[in-house]
């Protein structure tokens, strides 16, 4: 699909939160089942990095030797790409298309490029969820948001990059509050479908309908 001039700019990609909940300095329920606005600056951190070698690490292990930093990371990237729904399971051990991000209910959500808002949809599988479609060159592509408590945008709404479009919630197939991102590779369809890899799918076979949506940021984060 040809961007057409009206469309919005896609201009860059950002990390859809600039800050975590330190979740390995909490140590009871009263402090991790705290929503955002409940917790002060001094809770969070600067989001972690996508590290697969350190994510690899057991959690039993971090857990024993009560390192902060690392089970935060670990939390964080609860279910990796194409993984099994298990903090252990690495990329490509399942079919889990996209990445599950642990925060506090009612963390506020950006955009993670600039394009425009194509559904702002409810469902048992993502919840209250959020499509948006970015034009790439002549590619097009939809970042999807699983899972909000609310949606702060409309259908054909044009966004920038990290302009606030929704709140964690828990809605839809969940067991806790977390942001579900993937990333698709457009299908010259009329209205986008996420894409939903089942059992025994191969790697290859997924990549050509879905994408790392760590990897497209990070490919993207200096601009087109």
């Amino acid at each position: 699909m040809v961007p057409g001039k009206d469309f919005p700019a896609f201009d860059r990609t950002v990390f859809p939160v600039s800050q975590v909940p330190n979740w390995g300095a909490m140590h009871a329920a009263a402090e991790w089942n705290r929503t955002y606005d409940q917790m002060t600056e001094v809770d969070f951190v600067a989001t972690p990095s996508y590290d697969l070698q350190k994510l690899s690490m057991p959690f039993k292990t971090l857990v024993a030797a009560k390192d902060e930093e690392e089970i935060t990371r670990k939390l964080f990237y609860s279910t990796k790409f194409l993984g099994k729904y298990d903090l252990d399971a690495g990329e490509y051990s399942g079919h889990h298309p996209g990445v599950d991000m642990k925060l506090a209910p009612g963390t506020p959500i950006g955009s993670i490029a600039g394009g425009r808002v194509q559904t702002v949809g409810n469902d048992d599988i993502f919840g209250i969820h959020v499509i948006i479609e970015h034009r790439v060159g002549a590619e097009t592509f939809y970042s999807i948001y699983g899972h909000f408590a609310y949606a702060g945008v409309r259908e054909g709404q044009a966004v920038t990059p990290g302009q606030f479009i929704g709140t964690v919630g828990s809605t839809g197939s969940t067991t806790g509050p977390h942001l579900h991102l993937q990333v698709d590779k457009g299908r010259s369809e009329t209205r986008h479908v996420p894409y939903a890899a089942t059992a025994g799918t191969s790697a290859a076979e997924a990549l050509k309908y879905t994408v790392n949506p760590i990897q497209f940021i990070q490919r993207y984060a200096g601009g087109m």
